[in-house]
């Protein structure tokens, strides 16, 4: 009994894990390369931005990250809030950075 169980369990998290593979980005995400930070501003190509209070940063593993273990260069997605400032801000794999239909694109 105790072996169907521990079976069990293990396949249902190897299921759940490739589920979940591929990130799920919002539509009007725009891509830019990071150029530069120090906190609370962010250098997108050549567009300085501020981060907005309650910022969300994720890394390429998906986890939230505070805005100061960002590199100092990287490819991106982000959202910004109504007032220009970033809401939201993902660091790209490389497989994300080679898919050219993700993000539009940031002119620099």
């Amino acid at each position: 009994m105790r072996k169907r169980l521990l079976v069990f369990l293990i396949s249902g998290f190897l299921v759940h894990s490739s589920a979940f593979a591929d990130r799920v980005f919002p539509s009007d995400a725009k891509r830019a390369t990071l150029s530069g930070h120090r906190y609370p501003n962010i250098k997108l190509g050549s567009t300085a931005y501020r981060l907005s209070p309650g910022a969300k940063v994720f890394d390429q593993h998906n986890r939230t990250i505070p805005p100061t273990f960002l590199p100092q260069s990287a490819q991106v997605l982000y959202q910004t809030d109504s007032r220009g400032d970033l809401s939201m801000l993902w660091v790209l794999t490389p497989k994300e950075q080679a898919d050219p239909k993700l993000g539009r694109r940031q002119k620099q």
